[in-house]
């Protein structure tokens, strides 16, 4: 998906992208259609198109633009980060207050989507005491390693948060 593309969905979101959600349909299993995106250093951007095709796909791949020598490597914090398998299907309604959520083994992907207003969530209904920021260089406001119990995104904004107790710790929390 081209920025453009990407723009323009986020713009008419009022369910995940009808365009993303032919996509991931016609690839079949596993969910391995790939979203490409360009946010350059624009970290909130290249973190919202990541967590957008995280809810939708199994993957992400973001493109080189004509800024960067094709030898570069765009890099975010995020991609550092191992969430494991997801432990939900693809997501394609909201789950608290216009912000959609995806599950996975060792954290949570959110997503506020463009018109939905600034949003803050109770990421306790998924467990008590679970999530925290994982600690990163690039967006230290946003990755600072705190615990969290509730999250606010801005309009159009997406984060990565991790798990702070151990996937056995968590038997009764997943359906």
């Amino acid at each position: 998906m081209d920025t453009s593309l990407a723009e323009e969905v986020l713009a008419a979101w009022g369910a995940v992208p009808s365009s993303c959600k032919s996509m991931v349909d016609a690839a079949g299993r596993p969910n391995l259609a790939t979203a490409n995106g360009n946010g350059g250093a624009n970290y909130a951007c290249m973190r919202r198109m990541l967590c957008s095709a995280m809810l939708e796909t199994d993957c992400f791949s973001d493109a080189v633009s004509s800024a960067y020598a094709l030898d570069e490597t765009e890099w975010l914090d995020e991609f550092g980060v191992t969430l494991g398998r997801p432990l939900q299907g693809l997501q394609r309604d909201p789950w608290a207050h216009g912000v959609y959520a995806r599950l996975y083994e060792k954290g949570l992907i959110l997503l506020n989507p463009r018109g939905n207003g600034a949003q803050t969530v109770d990421v306790t209904m998924l467990g008590a005491g679970r999530f925290k920021h994982f600690w990163g260089i690039q967006d230290p406001v946003t990755n600072n390693g705190a615990n969290v119990t509730t999250v606010t995104l801005a309009d159009a904004a997406g984060v990565v948060l991790v798990n702070r107790l151990r996937l056995q710790d968590l038997s009764g929390i997943v359906k």
